[in-house]
This record gives structure tokens, C-alpha cells and sequence, in this order.
């Protein structure tokens, strides 16, 4: 599908309304889509040749997170004993370089994956898939998968913040009823669904 560029000199009304004709939660479907979202557990009715995608609500997701919050934790672990060890600094110096590889690890975490398969292993475990909005089941370009996983991985390495930003993204997916669509989703313009197959 063709997506029009908004420029700046364009003015916040038309980026506005250019991020909410991508929205599903608006209900409002670009011409020449093909693809219907269906919030959770939900029945739409549809047009031949289109593309039903049930909207994953947020027990998946937050079930998909908590998964890939326990890999990284776990690969976090095994990098700050070898930071650690390779770097032999005292008195917790080496903890910008800590901050700094965790960013790197839990953005390319998440974007490789997303981008490649549409996925991380917990979206994978808990039956979601990740595809640009409105486009039906095509895979986030690379900028889109950088952008949905970088500014969330600046927030989730940073002790009590992440706490926090985790907390406020459970409550924004169970206020967005029914879509389910949390920032995360808006910025890069894709959706998380269930996994057809």
C-alpha cells in the first residue's frame, strides 16, 4: 500500500489525522486496505477478499513481555559477568557500559526478531505476531521494527523507571478497549495480532 510522507511544514493536523487514518482503534481503514481488525474475541463481519486479524489483547502481551523480559534478563546476566570480568573495573564502574549494552542487546532483541519473523520469542510462545498496520500480514520494514524496540529499551534498562513504564504500558492496553493498542504500537504504525497459523 502506498502511505502518503506527511512533511513538518504540513502542520500537526494533517500528522494527526495521517497517524489516525492508521489507527485501529479510530475504525478508520485507508482506501485500498484489505484488512479488517476484529478486537479480541470479537466477530466482524467482512467483504470477499478480505483479511480478518484478531487484535491480541493485553494477557498475551503481557504474558509475550514477561517471556522476553526473562530471556534478556537472563543473556543480561551472562553480559554484565563478562563485562564485568573482561573489563575488571571496581566500584561498579562499569555500569554506563552495562546501561549502554543493554540497550543495544534488548533493541536488537526485539527489532531483528520483529523484523525477520514478525516476532520476538514471547510474542512467538504466546501466539502474537507483529505486522504493519493495516497492510495485513506484512512484516515491520527495519525502521519500523528499530522504532517500536529502541525507545522502549531506553526506558525498560533503567532500574525503578522500568518498573514503572511497564506498569503505565499494562494500564494504557487495558484502557485502549477494545484494540488493545498502546504507544508502542502508534509511533512505528504496526499492530500485534493473534498468529493465524
Amino acid at each position: 500500500m502506498n502511505r502518503q510522507q506527511v512533511s513538518p511544514a504540513a502542520g500537526a493536523g494533517e500528522a494527526r489525522k495521517r497517524i489516525e487514518q492508521g489507527d485501529p482503534r479510530k475504525a478508520v481503514r485507508p482506501a485500498g486496505s484489505t484488512t479488517v481488525y476484529a478486537p479480541d474475541g470479537d466477530t466482524v463481519a467482512v467483504q470477499p477478499g478480505e483479511t480478518v486479524l484478531s487484535l491480541a489483547g493485553p494477557g498475551r502481551r503481557t504474558v509475550a513481555k514477561a517471556i522476553d523480559f526473562a530471556v534478556f534478563l537472563i543473556i543480561e546476566v551472562v553480559l554484565m559477568y563478562l563485562l564485568g570480568a573482561v573489563a575488571d573495573l571496581e566500584g561498579g564502574a562499569y555500569f554506563l557500559p552495562l546501561i549502554l549494552v543493554s540497550v543495544a542487546w534488548w533493541s536488537a532483541y526485539g527489532a531483528v526478531q520483529l523484523h525477520l519473523w514478525g516476532c520476538t520469542l514471547g510474542k512467538r510462545a504466546a501466539g502474537l505476531r507483529v505486522y504493519r498496520v493495516w497492510e495485513g500480514t506484512t512484516l515491520p520494514t527495519w525502521r519500523q521494527a528499530w522504532l517500536r524496540e529502541g525507545p522502549a529499551s531506553l526506558i525498560y534498562v533503567i532500574p525503578g523507571l522500568n518498573v514503572l513504564a511497564g506498569l503505565a504500558r499494562i494500564v494504557k492496553l487495558h484502557k485502549n478497549r477494545p484494540y488493545h493498542h498502546s504507544q508502542v504500537d502508534f509511533a512505528p504504525g504496526t499492530v500485534v495480532v493473534h498468529h493465524l497459523g
